[in-house]
């Protein structure tokens, strides 16, 4: 059940940062996160994985969607569908 869930969600946010990127396939916008406070979350189309980054100076610390908790990865299709509800 946890792979269906995980699939789901994932091509939820996948198809959420293609429409509000235009393109880019990356958004600023902040996550704050169990694990650290993200600043981005991009869609790699050539590995097909999502990756949240965090900024600190001048390093990047990159995330894969994948090896969020459950409950990270609701929070982050919670934040991005938020979006839907400020326009």
């Amino acid at each position: 059940m946890d792979v269906i869930f995980n699939k789901v969600l994932k091509n939820k946010i996948i198809k959420l940062i293609k429409i509000y990127s235009i393109d880019v396939d990356e958004l600023v916008i902040d996550f704050p996160l169990s694990i650290g406070f993200y600043h981005t979350i991009e869609y790699d189309k050539i590995t097909n994985e999502i990756i949240l980054h965090m900024f600190d100076f001048d390093f990047d610390y990159p995330y894969l969607f994948e090896d969020l908790s459950e409950d990270d990865k609701l929070r982050v299709y919670q934040i991005l569908k938020g979006i839907e509800h400020l326009d």
